[in-house]
């Protein structure tokens, strides 16, 4: 991710949370890769949901 520049939030394994900015609004592309229900900030994933936050606070 590093060599192709790509922004990304540390999470626990299984989980990948990607930030992205459309003019003011920031959005974070949330996407859980296990079988089993995960929480990142206050949110819930199911089993392989994924999910579009805008303005998550970190």
């Amino acid at each position: 991710m590093k060599q192709q520049h790509i922004e990304h939030t540390e999470s626990e394994e299984g989980i990948e949370v990607y930030p992205r900015k459309l003019g003011e609004k920031s959005y974070y592309f949330l996407m859980n890769h296990t079988q089993e229900v995960k929480v990142f900030k206050d949110i819930v994933l199911q089993p392989y949901e994924s999910r579009v936050v805008e303005n998550m606070h970190q």
